[in-house]
């Protein structure tokens, strides 16, 4: 952590408030975490390097040099030292040499052919091989060395947990890559370590014997700066987010993270407070996940003489655990408890009171083929009546109440078209089983899905966004630059309500535009965009006119 690579950010977000912002809407405050910045769905575009150089050492010949091996005939063939393959699973493999002269070149092709059979079922250090023998009789003999890791050597040190989990390796006799992919990726999956390099040296005096040497980096803090121009005339419009985590603060493989949504220029129109903790339970990649948010909300500029204030309180506890974890290939099943608050206020009256408690089960599918990533999400929830939900009252929706069925899914992908151009499309949706309150319907606005337009510009029960975005860059020249990007975008919404008024049932939106992000050398981030609104004009904007976003941000 450099500090001292802090002070770009200083300068760009001070000229960054001093820029003004187009006309926005009044969003909805149960919703503020929507303004919080993530990723999208298939923002990686592969693992990290060294799951690339899983592979076992200088390959050696699987035939010792033997003159009588050059031409006889084969009557049989004895294989020794296979256990997790049958003896029996390899005779296709030579049946058509049987009672027929062979030379070396044939036993080379078949001691490569079993070698092979082993790697297609994952032991990729377990090989074949032909030893020095006198094959009057016709009878090949053939040695099977089923490859395992039989030390494992940490470059710099590694915390005792982390040698723990790999050195669980070792147990798995002979190795499948599938085992050791895994576990390096649970480990790099882990807040702050990363698995900066790995490799496999064979011992050359047993073939089965293997040394796995890799070394761990540990960044006990992590943090980030982010700011946008995405606010309302409301509450903004400029906005900022400060998160700052501990990692390994209690036990290794831990995280606790703080962090803070606020207005710069008006604290008091809009601020939420983050608190996030998530702990390894095991070694195999589960996982517990914590979350508390508070958030309030005092309508300034043209509202503030309606006086309309509001609070949410959000808590959040749940377990996750990847099915599947491999270099390309990830599966991440989630569920658990939360809860929700919110109360609005209009001339310190209270105007509604939504009480929520759910239950969730989710699915993350995530997969790098055919020089793209693609993402799958799909999460199904359960409002509850228990401890204190909404049934009666003063609701946010009068046909809803705390207790309801929903699915919400999202597919995400990022596609290489060549070394420059690349597209991304994504597709969201949502469909509920019952009227819903206003913090659970489906939201259009904001920086994903119609982003001509505010964050929650229409809301409904049941809705369904894409947006498609070509993107053209790549490595910059400069110094200070590491790569630029420029982008060109098309999205489009619609929500649907049921009990509203007809012309209400069915609301839509589109937008496109494009920007430039810039990536700096010093983990520093920059997005410009442009967009157009194409149905309709934003609630108070008044006209379909171009609209100019950007944010910055930094990691550290």
């Amino acid at each position: 952590m450099r500090y001292s690579s802090l002070w770009p950010v200083v300068v760009v977000f001070c000229a960054f408030l001093a820029l003004g912002a187009g006309a926005a809407t009044a969003q909805a405050p149960e919703n503020v975490e929507e303004r919080l910045p993530a990723p999208e769905p298939a923002a990686r575009d592969k693992e990290p390097a060294y799951l690339d150089r899983l592979r076992p050492g200088p390959p050696v010949p699987a035939v010792e040099d033997d003159e009588q091996l050059d031409r006889f005939v084969l009557t049989a063939v004895a294989i020794t030292g296979a256990n997790a393959i049958p003896p029996e699973r390899f005779a296709p493999l030579y049946d058509d040499l049987l009672a027929q002269y062979v030379t070396i070149d044939d036993v080379a092709a078949l001691a490569d052919a079993i070698t092979g059979l082993y790697r297609e079922k994952g032991y990729f250090l377990s090989r074949a091989i032909v030893p020095a023998q006198n094959p009057a009789s016709g009878v090949l003999k053939i040695e099977i060395a089923e490859g395992y890791i039989a030390d494992v050597e940490f470059e710099d040190g590694a915390p005792a947990a982390v040698r723990k989990r790999l050195i669980d390796v070792m147990k798995e006799r002979p190795l499948r890559l599938s085992t050791l992919e895994r576990k390096l990726a649970l480990i790099g999956d882990l807040p702050g370590m990363t698995v900066a390099s790995s490799k496999i040296e064979p011992q050359l005096d047993d073939f089965a014997r293997h040394r796995l040497i890799v070394k761990i980096k540990q960044d006990r803090i992590e943090g980030s700066i982010y700011a946008d121009n995405r606010g309302t005339k409301d509450a903004g419009p400029h906005q900022a987010y400060v998160s700052l985590s501990a990692n390994s603060a209690l036990t290794t493989g831990d995280q606790l993270t703080a962090g803070l949504f606020f207005i710069p220029a008006s604290p008091d129109e809009l601020a939420l407070v983050r608190i996030a903790y998530a702990t390894p339970i095991g070694g195999g990649g589960l996982a517990l996940n914590t979350e508390a948010m508070t958030s309030s909300f005092k309508a300034g500029g043209p509202r503030a003489a309606e006086e309309v204030e509001s609070r949410t309180t959000r808590l959040r506890v749940g377990l996750s655990y990847p099915l599947i974890r491999r270099r390309k290939l990830a599966l991440l099943a989630s569920a658990g408890l939360q809860g929700r608050n919110f109360e609005e206020e209009r001339m310190d009256a209270v105007r509604f009171e939504d009480r929520i408690r759910s239950v969730y089960a989710s699915m993350t599918l995530r997969k790098a083929h055919l020089d793209g990533v693609t993402s799958v999400s799909a999460e199904a929830t359960r409002g509850l009546n228990i401890l204190g939900a909404s049934t009666t009252g003063l609701l946010s929706r009068p046909d809803a109440t705390a207790e309801f069925t929903k699915f919400n899914a999202e597919f995400g992908r990022l596609q290489t078209v060549s070394q420059k151009i690349s597209v991304y499309a994504s597709v969201a949706g949502q469909y509920a089983l019952d009227p819903l309150l206003a913090s659970e319907e489906f939201s259009l606005g904001g920086a994903r899905y119609g982003r001509a337009y505010d964050y929650s510009e229409f809301k409904g029960e049941d809705g369904v966004a894409a947006n498609v975005e070509l993107r053209y860059g790549g490595p910059a020249v400069a110094e200070f630059l590491k790569s630029y990007q420029f982008y060109g975008f098309y999205d489009y919404g619609a929500v649907w309500n049921d009990n509203v008024p007809p012309q209400f049932e069915k609301l839509d939106l589109s937008s496109a535009g494009g920007g430039l992000r810039l990536n700096f050398s010093n983990d520093l981030h920059f997005n410009a965009e442009l967009a157009k609104p194409l149905d309709g004009a934003p609630f108070t904007q008044g006209d379909q006119s171009w609209r100019g976003f950007f944010n910055l941000s930094k990691s550290f």
